[in-house]
């Protein structure tokens, strides 16, 4: 009988769908490579890693906390630490909740990779699948350079910006590092700092540990981020195959009376097609009732991050325009992204019942006509992703973030005025 540790390396092995994905969440530390897997010792240091980067996350949140308590008569400082919060809560609570269920998560990623997916480039026109097919490879690895993209600019507007700022004034002369001064423009994170925090070696150390916390918040931020647009564009792209594998249903029964042998080939993929339909839809239950909770949780996150960045800037008190830009990009294209394959999941569910309320249903045989009833009653109701019992995942939901964000910040503006 296989351990755990073996089935998961055997699943592993065959994820080659999620490749791209895979190398960000080595990155963020929760998931080994198969390499490190296969090896006892370097799992091991693998998993010292992955609890490292989660526990650096506890002492530099008290750290924040202490600052808001420093800072609380100044209000702009206030908007800069609520805003690292809120993105430090956000990867500490996304990498607990996925270590905690990465047994759950691979699981749903090999059976999308040896069920699903398989199962749906046997349906319908070979054309229709491999276009299908092959613009979710495309998207799947430049949404992937996306997020590692974005996870590099944030590591290097956040972390590498302000050591080169520290180290330019240093270096010309330009600014004097006094002791009992203490230059937050330095550092990583706007909190409190331990006194003379700009001489060696304390800097050093200081700048090394925010560094490697941060490297853990971004990196669980866009790791988790992305699990979920993933695995919402391959179900969208399931329910887009069977819905272009019913609407051939015409063509290929135009004379039923005498069907050939390749178009009863057809004909009985387009049944395992109606078949596969009422199985994507239970599938995709099964992956909305794993990830609703960290959806709910992100999109409040998300008001918060995406409201006070704008506010910084208006208080001057962002230093670093490429930090700015990069804060308004990560916050703001993940919601949207999120929505709008939700959304997508929900349309391409749709359209798999118009395919079979389209067809002419009314000529088919009785056998046909049975299957296609099945079909119209399991999609009277589109699928739904949610987050929590309070968000349907929709562009209309996005938009509805927005107000309220853009509510938050009149009043917070206002306050402030």
């Amino acid at each position: 009988m296989k351990s755990n540790k073996e089935e998961n390396i055997e699943t592993i092995t065959k994820l080659n769908t999620f490749t791209p994905l895979l190398r960000l969440l080595h990155l963020s530390g929760l998931l080994p490579p198969l390499n490190i897997y296969r090896s006892s010792w370097k799992n091991f240091l693998y998993n010292i890693f992955s609890l490292l980067t989660f526990l650096s996350f506890i002492p530099l949140i008290l750290m924040q906390m202490t600052g808001f308590y420093i800072y609380r008569d100044n209000f702009t400082m206030i908007t800069v630490i609520i805003f690292q919060l809120a993105a430090y809560f956000d990867g500490m609570v996304t990498m607990a909740y996925f270590l905690r269920h990465r047994k759950k998560l691979i699981k749903t990623f090999h059976l999308m990779e040896t069920t699903f997916i398989p199962y749906m480039a046997k349906v319908g026109t070979p054309r229709i699948q491999e276009e299908i097919l092959t613009k979710n490879k495309q998207f799947s690895k430049f949404i992937t350079t996306v997020a590692i993209g974005a996870f590099l600019a944030d590591m290097a507007t956040w972390c590498v910006l302000p050591s080169v700022v520290r180290y330019s004034a240093y270096f010309r002369g330009e600014e004097e590092l006094e002791e009992g001064k203490e230059h937050l423009e330095y550092f990583v994170l706007v909190m409190w700092l331990p006194k003379n925090a700009t001489v060696f070696p304390r800097y050093q150390m200081l700048h090394t540990f925010q560094f490697f916390s941060v490297w853990g918040v971004v990196a669980n931020y866009a790791a988790g981020k992305l699990i979920i647009v993933t695995l919402f564009y391959h179900l969208a792209a399931q329910f887009k195959i069977l819905a272009s594998a019913i609407e051939e249903i015409d063509t290929i029964c135009a004379n039923e009376i005498s069907v050939s042998r390749d178009d009863q080939e057809k004909l009985n993929e387009v049944k395992q097609a109606i078949e596969g339909s009422l199985e994507n839809k239970t599938f995709c239950r099964d992956v909305n009732s794993f990830l609703t909770n960290i959806l709910l949780f992100d999109l409040i996150i998300f008001q918060i991050l995406m409201c006070l960045p704008p506010l910084q800037l208006i208080f001057g008190q962002n230093a670093s325009t490429f930090r700015f830009v990069s804060s308004i990009v990560d916050t703001g294209i993940w919601p949207l992204l999120i929505c709008f394959w939700g959304e997508a999941v929900s349309q391409q569910s749709l359209a798999v019942q118009k395919a079979a309320y389209n067809c002419r249903w009314y000529d088919r045989s009785e056998k046909v006509k049975k299957l296609l009833l099945i079909v119209l009653m399991r999609t009277r109701e589109p699928v739904r992703m949610t987050a929590g019992k309070f968000y349907n995942l929709s562009l209309e939901t996005f938009a509805d973030i927005e107000n309220k964000v853009y509510a938050y910040f009149t009043l917070l503006k206002n306050m402030h005025g």
